[in-house]
């Protein structure tokens, strides 16, 4: 199994090995979720002035 994490400065990550049988899970969505989030900060969509915005920014799933 392959395992990717996105750390910051202050992050202490822990590792340990196992034997176990369970199957790999599916973290597709997730991971995908997660690309489009960073691809939504690193990459911002311009904006028209002109119209009003869309996203209600009180909401915690807006972005």
């Amino acid at each position: 199994m392959d395992a990717s994490f996105l750390l910051d400065a202050s992050t202490i990550l822990m590792v340990e090995t196992t034997t176990s049988e369970m199957e790999t899970p599916d973290n597709s969505e997730v991971v995908q979720d997660m690309r489009d989030r960073i691809d939504a900060i690193t990459r911002p969509v311009s904006v028209d002035a002109q119209e009003p915005p869309d996203a209600d920014y009180d909401l915690p799933d807006a972005f």
